[in-house]
């Protein structure tokens, strides 16, 4: 239900920017579709903990916010006054990873604060940035009153439950009207810009999943229409066979089910072999590319991996017995007993195996070019 609230413009409806604290009190007050409200800012702060420096990376978030976000922290509790900051897992480690660090103090910037809690590895505030990459964050406190002022601010907030996100965007679009006439100069086409929270985290890594997911399509069906042309050749030398069986009075459906169960173990057996080969890859994958992926911790292969992977199996056991079987039904039972039989259907799967690799070199420049543009999007 959170959604990310930016400031837009009416007469550009891609640009979308942070908020002023102003804007955000704004919003917060006058919408009336949000049952939480909050924003924060991101900043560098210089961290001195048991008389060690380093420089870190802080967000200052008001409380109400935090304690909303419904993220219970791995050790202690969320900061309940500005006295209080809370830790990531990975600032905890390095500081020694003591588990009775919630109730030491440590100084941010120069000034005094206690360790309230320390949040789990998977707890990512703000999900992303502006531009929807991934961000990294050591430390959260409470927003300070006396420098809660000027820009740079980001607010999320809740939807009431049963409200939109279109209903949600109108209430947010409502309060920026109202702000835009109140001040014309301060807020010149100003409108309100409302983004679903996950549509935030995923918005930069959801083009490049969408061109590996196509490049996959891509090398599926390659793979489909090669175990299609070696189908066809065995088809052929199985014309008497399949002939014999059609006169004792099999139908198409029968033939159907004949080739589908021959080729299904084909098919099962790759799509064991991609599943063992995933288990043993994607770790690695993930540890490679854990700061460009949202939540890339909680990619595992589960039944929902494995239930997509058995349902590609039955596509490609279809796709690569539909060319075979209907190369089989057009063969007449008195032509597939003759002696010519072979021969027939030699010569007509060679033109249907020509059409066939017609087919596999256009979906190899498809997947080239796929390849192609996902470089490029990488080098971005």
């Amino acid at each position: 239900r959170f959604v990310a609230i930016f400031g837009g413009s009416d007469t550009d409806p891609k640009h979308f920017s942070s908020l002023t604290s102003n804007d955000a009190r704004t919003y917060a007050a006058g919408t009336q579709a949000f049952d939480a409200f909050g924003w924060f800012r991101a900043s560098g702060k210089n961290l001195v903990f048991a008389g060690e420096p380093q420089h870190v990376q802080g967000v200052s978030i008001t409380i109400p916010l935090a304690q909303q976000l419904g993220v219970t922290p791995l050790l202690g509790q969320w900061f309940t006054d500005e006295a209080g900051v809370v830790l990531s897992r990975s600032l905890w480690q390095r500081l020694g990873g003591d588990p009775a660090i919630v109730g030491k103090p440590l100084t941010l910037d120069g000034r005094s604060y206690t360790v309230t809690g320390v949040m789990p590895e998977t707890f990512r505030l703000p999900v992303a940035d502006i531009g929807g990459t991934g961000t990294r964050t050591d430390v959260w406190l409470a927003l300070d009153r006396a420098e809660d002022a000027g820009a740079m601010y980001f607010a999320y907030a809740r939807r009431k439950p049963g409200v939109s996100v279109e209903a949600a965007d109108a209430d947010a679009r409502r309060v920026a009207a109202v702000m835009a006439n109140a001040d014309p100069l301060g807020h010149p086409a100003y409108t309100a810009r409302l983004f679903d929270l996950r549509t935030v985290a995923i918005n930069a890594i959801r083009p490049t999943l969408l061109l590996l997911f196509a490049a996959a399509g891509f090398l599926f069906l390659i793979t489909c229409a090669n175990a299609a042309g070696l189908l066809l050749a065995r088809s052929v030398e199985r014309t008497r066979d399949t002939a014999t069986r059609v006169a004792l009075g099999a139908g198409g459906r029968q033939l159907a089910t004949l080739y589908f169960l021959e080729n299904l173990p084909v098919a099962l057996a790759g799509a064991a072999g991609g599943a063992l080969a995933s288990v043993t890859l994607t770790p690695a994958i993930v540890s490679l590319a854990s700061d460009h992926i949202p939540r890339a911790e909680e990619v595992v292969l589960d039944w929902t991996v494995l239930g997509f992977a058995l349902g590609a199996a039955i596509l490609a056991t279809v796709l690569s017995g539909v060319v075979p079987l209907w190369q089989a039904l057009r063969i007449a039972p008195a032509d597939a007993l003759g002696d010519g039989a072979r021969t027939t259907a030699g010569w007509r799967s060679r033109r249907i195996s020509q059409w066939l690799v017609v087919g596999e070199i256009a979906l190899a420049f498809a997947l080239l070019a796929v390849s192609a543009v996902l470089s490029l999007h990488l080098r971005q």
